[in-house]
């Protein structure tokens, strides 16, 4: 900053004497009148140069809006890319089944001895959850990685030490049973982010990501509260708002503030044993008094689910 305003001022004197030498009436004016002409050359140089910053500026935020629009038509294309290559794997996939039904080498490929798949209505539309058929299929490129890393991706351990149950993949099944059967007071959650849901996700799974629930990344009493009462069927207690509740919370008191008598049962995941961000909104739900009995964690996520070749679907 000291060299430009040293460059300036340099400049400002010799343009100041070059307006000087220019002015023929120069040689006739007072002190005074020199001073003024002084003055007035100075503000109509820094006018200038105040715009000529100004210009520049303008063209470098220009430059980042067109940076930024590249960096976007790059992701776009890089994604129809993956979307490419999944179209051309699943034609592939299709080719190698087709190809071991017709030779009597495929073996069928259950949930478990007495579960073939199961049925969900997602959207209007029947959706059949089961594993790959195909003997011969690998896991999704996204979940091939074995060494992110921690971190932030670290092993999240199997109990979570606050009462939570953390099941497994039949588990999960079963759940999805219940809800394919009409069972209203089951919720299965994924706390990812919405990215992560356009790479696939469990069906009949509904979207609270963690970002929502979680005070560090941004969540308020007023938008989990929100959550709450208007996605996880739990109520505000008789007579109090929403500076009670956060009173209540404070003092370690969040259960008194809310009803859960018809709160949903909440099988909650994210992308699997490596990933904290289910965990972190479990943690949330725990200290604003959600039962710990109507809470679900399924560590293995979409890692183990992808593993296992259950039926994902894009949202």
């Amino acid at each position: 900053m000291k060299i430009w305003m040293l460059i300036l001022f340099t400049f400002s004197i010799a343009t100041i004497s070059n307006a000087l030498q220019a002015d023929d009436t120069g040689a006739s004016r007072s002190p005074q009148e020199k001073d003024l002409f002084i003055a007035k050359t100075q503000r109509k140089l820094i006018d200038q140069r105040k715009e000529e910053i100004e210009k520049l500026r303008n063209i470098k935020a220009e430059l980042g809006q067109r940076v930024t629009q590249l960096e976007s038509l790059l992701a776009k294309k890089n994604r129809l890319i993956e979307l490419k290559n999944e179209q051309i794997n699943a034609l592939k996939t299709q080719e190698k089944d087709e190809s071991l039904k017709a030779s009597g080498e495929q073996k069928p490929v259950g949930i478990t001895k007495d579960i073939m798949s199961v049925t969900l209505n997602v959207d209007g539309k029947e959706i059949e959850v089961r594993r790959n058929p195909n003997n011969n299929n690998t896991v999704s490129p996204f979940f091939a990685k074995t060494s992110r890393p921690c971190p932030p991706f670290c092993i999240q351990a199997m109990d979570m030490k606050n009462g939570v149950e953390t099941i497994g993949e039949v588990d999960v099944v079963q759940y999805l049973q219940k809800m394919g059967k009409g069972d209203k007071s089951i919720m299965l959650v994924d706390s990812r982010t919405p990215d992560w849901l356009a790479r696939g996700t469990i069906p009949g799974a509904i979207n609270v990501s963690w970002t929502h629930l979680v005070p560090a990344k941004g969540a308020t009493t007023e938008s989990i509260v929100k959550i709450l009462t208007e996605k996880f069927g739990v109520k505000i207690a008789k007579d109090l708002d929403i500076d009670d509740v956060d009173e209540a919370i404070v003092e370690g008191k969040a259960k008194s503030a809310f009803d859960f008598s018809n709160a949903k049962t909440l099988v909650m995941f994210c992308n699997g044993m490596w990933c904290g961000q289910s965990p972190a909104s479990i943690r949330t739900l725990v200290k604003y008094g959600y039962p710990v009995d109507k809470i679900k964690y399924f560590r293995g996520g979409m890692q183990t689910w992808e593993l296992l070749g259950f039926t994902t679907i894009k949202k």
